[in-house]
């Protein structure tokens, strides 16, 4: 009978410390986004309230940085207009983001085989037309996500396109602890 007692008394604590491991992780505070009506961005309009901070943010930057000139090491380069915020290209975006940090690599390609275009199509943006989307991964801030985009040719040339007018920005992260994964949308009017 007391050897039975002793193994009570042993387990105990080890019960406790990992509910008390399990409480400490708990939901992370979600931000409600009108993303559309698509079956596709619903499920995306409840979004970490970090993420969607950083996907604000993002825009708000790049934005900035489209109204100085000298872009893309162009010296002489006139400012560019700021893009709208496009809430069907932000749930492309985000559909990107969390594919990418659910796969631990940066794709063209999602796992449902769909393209940056195809994304914004499932999303229910028809009259659009896609330029491209820049993506990046393990990088924690705004402005080095945007110094590392800016500094390469091509992506500098989707960001600081004259032409752009609409963007959308997905952050994600599968937790707190892991990367976070950047995809930005930038698109035009379908003429």
């Amino acid at each position: 009978m007391k050897r039975r007692a002793q193994r009570h008394r042993a387990t105990a604590p080890l019960a406790a410390i990992v509910l008390t491991a399990v409480a400490c992780e708990g939901p992370r505070e979600q931000t409600e986004t009108f993303l559309g009506t698509a079956p596709a961005c619903l499920e995306l309009s409840f979004w970490p309230s970090q993420e969607t901070a950083l996907e604000d943010a993002l825009q708000q930057a790049l934005n900035l940085r489209r109204a100085a000139p000298d872009a893309c090491g162009k010296t002489g380069s006139s400012p560019r207009i700021a893009l709208r915020h496009a809430p069907l290209l932000r749930c492309a975006a985000r559909m990107s983001a969390r594919d990418m940090g659910a796969r631990g690599g940066l794709f063209a390609i999602d796992s449902l085989g769909r393209d940056c275009t195809g994304r914004v199509a499932a999303a229910g943006a028809v009259e659009v037309l896609v330029l491209g989307e820049a993506q990046a991964r393990d990088i924690n801030g705004v402005n080095e996500a945007l110094d590392a985009w800016l500094s390469d040719p091509n992506t500098c040339a989707l960001l600081q396109d004259p032409t752009a007018r609409d963007v959308g920005v997905g952050v994600w992260s599968e937790s707190p602890v892991d990367p976070l994964v950047w995809s930005v949308v930038v698109a035009t009017p379908a003429d």
